[in-house]
């Protein structure tokens, strides 16, 4: 299916800012010929996505490197951004940087390749509460004091209004918009979506997906040997390696792996609160094929 912008380029038309985001940091990005994008909401790829790179641009299973702590948050609060420019200038790797910025908050590069994430909104959604309750500050949301009550938090994820430029909404509509940004512009052959559920389905097809993708070939062996390193066992075991930047944010790093399952949310929420979800999707992501991708990725 064609996109419906496939004839025109992607521009940065607004800087998204938050508590952790600065976006006028991408006013000082210098991109490399071959340079990786990785963009994502919140829980839905981006560590497993970073891992996987990691390997196949060095090329072994069995990495040295901690992958987030090379991949950093480009636009990110967490480290100044003159220390954070120098240590990426020094890098003679293949660099890959992360966001969570949707792609109307981004530069955009013919050079680069753009990596845009995705998952069922609902796991999403649960593996955030599930971090949330992990978190340093003892708290699930801490920034609006909402109810600790996970259906509480999801009345608030699903009916609260999405607003561009506002960078870290938890928000069912600021996910859409994310989305609907690279998905209308996929035609472009720097710009690849991937979605968790084709890596749980296969992570060693995925991982030989990606190595075409970014032009790094593999065979079979080397394939099932990073797909081992980079299963949800493998990383929860050594999660002082995978576990991301947090900046204090959660207790321990393995916390950061433990709503890594599907489906859990089916035990959880009734008839009416999974077609409340579905109704609002439908609002906020009106194309059926897109909403279906979304979900459920190229199944």
């Amino acid at each position: 299916m064609p996109s419906p912008n496939s004839s025109r380029l992607p521009s940065r038309v607004r800087e998204y800012n938050g508590p952790l985001t600065r976006g006028a940091r991408w006013d000082h990005y210098r991109p490399r010929p071959g340079d990786i994008v990785i963009s994502a909401p919140a829980k839905s790829g981006m560590t497993w996505t970073q891992a996987i790179c990691a390997m196949l641009i060095f090329g072994r299973a069995d990495l040295s490197v901690q992958p987030a702590r090379i991949s950093p948050w480009f636009d990110s609060n967490f480290e100044p951004l003159a220390q954070m420019l120098q240590r990426l200038h020094a890098q003679t790797h293949r660099r890959y940087l992360k966001t969570h910025t949707p792609l109307d908050g981004l530069p955009y590069h013919a050079e680069v390749t753009y990596l845009a994430v995705y998952r069922h909104p609902l796991d999403a959604f649960f593996s955030a509460a599930s971090l949330a309750t992990t978190m340093a500050q003892g708290t699930v949301t801490p920034r609006d004091g909402q109810s600790r009550d996970v259906k509480s938090f999801m009345r608030a994820y699903l009916t609260a209004n999405f607003t561009k430029g506002l960078a870290e909404q938890m928000t069912i509509g600021a996910l859409a918009h994310h989305f609907k940004g690279f998905w209308d512009h996929r035609d472009l052959p720097n710009i690849h979506l991937l979605h968790y559920a084709d890596l749980s389905r296969d992570l060693a097809g995925g991982i030989r997906s990606l190595g075409t993708t970014l032009g790094i070939d593999i065979d079979d062996a080397a394939a099932r040997a990073m797909a081992s390193a980079a299963s949800f066992s493998s990383m929860q075991k050594d999660a002082r390696k995978f576990a991301p930047e947090s900046n204090g944010s959660w207790k321990k790093p393995d916390d950061f792996f433990r709503g890594g399952g599907s489906g859990g949310w089916r035990g959880v929420l009734s008839e009416d609160d999974i077609s409340n979800y579905r109704r609002i999707l439908a609002d906020v992501l009106p194309d059926t094929a897109a909403a279906r991708w979304l979900e459920n990725g190229s199944s």
